[in-house]
């Protein structure tokens, strides 16, 4: 910490930011009183003035979290990167393949901005100007976008502005704009799923909707009717899962569904056995306390339920005639115990210095599963042993087990995954070419640098729904 002298009200309000930060779920007045020891007072007229600039922000349960000026603030800095010189490769290939002109461009304040484009040397020539606001309504590029809104944020959108005549060919009638708008939609995939927890949690509501999906399903709008208002465990997520998929079935449409289950997730009784009797799944040999005993086998009783359930739909999916890909991953390894006490208990390296306590730590097991109909389609057999990866590059092993290239941003994520498989925010570690560091490469940063930028502008530009 430097030397110089500082205000003590801005060091203790960088304090609350950094533990608002840190914290993996908004934190209450109390909370932030016992970890800091300073007077609820004090506390509650920073966290007020940091609300009013929108740094914090204060949910309607009386938490407080990081407020979106925050994002703002690291969005201004991401400016300074450019997105057309990471784009221009992919413009280039893009073009080529398809021979016609490959624009990039961007939604802003209901209008479309191309910001960079490669110019075809065969077929039909277009030329955008770079920079040249485009109507949604006359342009490819806003159709696109529309076509990925609701029907209501569309009208909304559209009746900011008066769709004007630019061609004889130009679209001014809502309805036959919404025709054109759903054979576009009709084109991609059906984009859905479901956790059976509340929508408020983690704003996934809004979040999720913003993410593109067409429908979320929680319990406020879904598992209520089926579990008196609780939060679903597997015996009905499952069963709700399958009848999803069967619904999607009846449609010629592709069907991606992207659903997290809620049983398993910690903390886990350390008096009564919510799965059979203690013992049932880790023997008790007097190895671990009662509590830690209790602790074990709640965790595993619930993996085995879970486990039943996943060997019920894939046997359904295995029969199926249409491809199926399914993929399953754990998002954080489980709680056992305060103070990670079982863990201890059992001797587990957790020693983050360590390649093998990061690994401990932060690895979870995926799996990449397709039943007999979609491996005779693809030519693959989906076997072995993936490679160790962040989860954000699922998608990118995926893919190229099927053998397909994705599009522009797949193709440019891959590379970075190739050379950086693994990146841990937490911690500041990375694995470059197979090994566990704190410090990246020059290669190996700017890809790294060039990764932020795209997630960036694929966050900001391409979700496209209002959010009432």
């Amino acid at each position: 910490m430097s030397e110089q002298p500082m205000i003590q009200s801005v060091a203790k309000a960088m304090h609350l930011l950094e533990l608002l930060s840190q914290a993996r779920s908004p934190l209450t007045l109390t909370e932030l009183h016992l970890r800091t020891g300073w007077p609820r007072s004090t506390i509650f007229g920073l966290l007020s003035t940091m609300r009013e600039y929108r740094v914090v922000s204060q949910w309607s349960d009386g938490r407080y979290a990081l407020g979106l000026r925050l994002f703002e603030f690291g969005c201004s800095v991401s400016s300074v990167w450019d997105i057309s010189a990471v784009a221009e490769p992919y413009l280039q290939r893009l073009s080529a393949r398809n021979e016609g002109t490959a624009v990039l461009s961007v939604y802003d304040g209901g209008q479309v901005m191309a910001l960079a484009q490669a110019e075809s040397r065969a077929g039909m020539r277009v030329v955008v100007e770079i920079g040249m606001e485009l109507p949604l309504h006359a342009t490819s590029q806003g159709k696109l976008f529309l076509s990925a809104m609701r029907p209501a944020a569309v009208q909304k959108r559209l009746a900011e502005k008066p769709m004007a005549l630019y061609t004889p060919h130009t679209i001014q009638d809502m309805e036959q704009l919404e025709q054109e708008l759903s054979a576009i939609r009709a084109q991609g995939y059906a984009v859905e799923g479901m956790h059976p927890c509340y929508e408020w949690f983690y704003n996934r509501e809004n979040i999720n909707e913003s993410l593109g999906f067409e429908n979320y399903y929680f319990v406020e709008n879904y598992f209520s009717p089926l579990t008196n208002g609780d939060v679903a465990l597997d015996d009905v997520f499952f069963p709700e899962l399958l009848k999803t998929y069967q619904a999607a079935e009846e449609s010629d449409q592709p069907y991606f569904s992207f659903s997290v289950t809620y049983q398993g997730h910690g903390p886990y009784n350390t008096d009564v056995c919510w799965w059979g009797e203690k013992g049932d799944y880790v023997v008790a040999d007097g190895t671990y306390t009662e509590e830690q005993q209790y602790i074990l086998d709640n965790y595993f009783g619930s993996i085995y339920n879970t486990n039943q359930h996943l060997k019920e739909l894939t046997d359904y999916l295995r029969t199926d005639d249409e491809p199926v890909i399914l993929i399953l991953f754990g998002d954080h390894m489980p709680w056992m115990g305060d103070g990670n006490s079982v863990y201890e208990a059992m001797g587990l390296n957790l020693d983050l210095s360590s390649p093998e306590g990061f690994f401990n730590y932060y690895a979870t097991r995926y799996l990449i599963w397709a039943n007999d109909a979609a491996k005779e389609v693809l030519g693959a057999d989906f076997t072995g042993e993936g490679p160790a990866l962040s989860p954000n590059f699922l998608m990118n092993e995926v893919f190229r087990l099927c053998g397909w290239e994705g599009p522009a941003f797949m193709q440019a994520t891959q590379q970075v995954m190739d050379r950086v498989p693994v990146m841990n925010n937490p911690t500041g570690l990375y694995v470059e070419n197979g090994t566990l560091t704190g410090t990246l490469s020059p290669e190996g940063q700017a890809l790294v640098e060039d990764y932020d930028i795209l997630q960036y502008y694929y966050r900001s530009h391409f979700a496209y729904d209002e959010v009432e």
